[in-house]
């Protein structure tokens, strides 16, 4: 097994090859991580905090009645579930939060419930 010292001088060398060398160089020294890639000088975003964006936005918006909307947030993918009285309300939920950062992308299963007045935010 190599030691501290060698793996610090194989890692370094291996930062002038592309990716795939240095994650293969890693797997065979025995290191597994998982790796997050984003743009230099991009603050990182949490779920939890990205779910309280979310549901400060749609409380914010008008045209929604988040009480209905429930929202989960795993690795920047914000999944929307709940009941709107109406087509737009449901788009509009969407709309309002897709180009938020940290939003990797969104899954809309809100449905269209003419007269629903449940209320679940989670």
């Amino acid at each position: 097994m190599k030691g501290d010292s060698q793996i610090k001088k194989d890692v370094l060398n291996e930062r002038s090859c592309d990716s795939q060398s240095l994650i293969g160089s890693l797997l065979e020294i025995g290191i597994v991580a998982k790796i997050q890639v984003r743009p230099s000088g991009s603050s990182f975003i949490t779920d939890t905090q990205l779910a309280e964006t979310v549901s400060s936005i749609l409380k914010s918006n008008s045209t929604v009645n988040e009480e209905n909307i429930r929202i989960k947030v795993e690795e920047g993918c914000v999944t929307l579930t709940g009941e709107v009285k109406k087509e737009f309300q449901r788009q509009s939920a969407k709309i309002a939060i897709q180009h938020l950062a940290g939003v990797r992308s969104v899954v809309n299963l809100i449905s269209q419930h003419p007269g629903n007045n449940r209320s679940h935010l989670v």
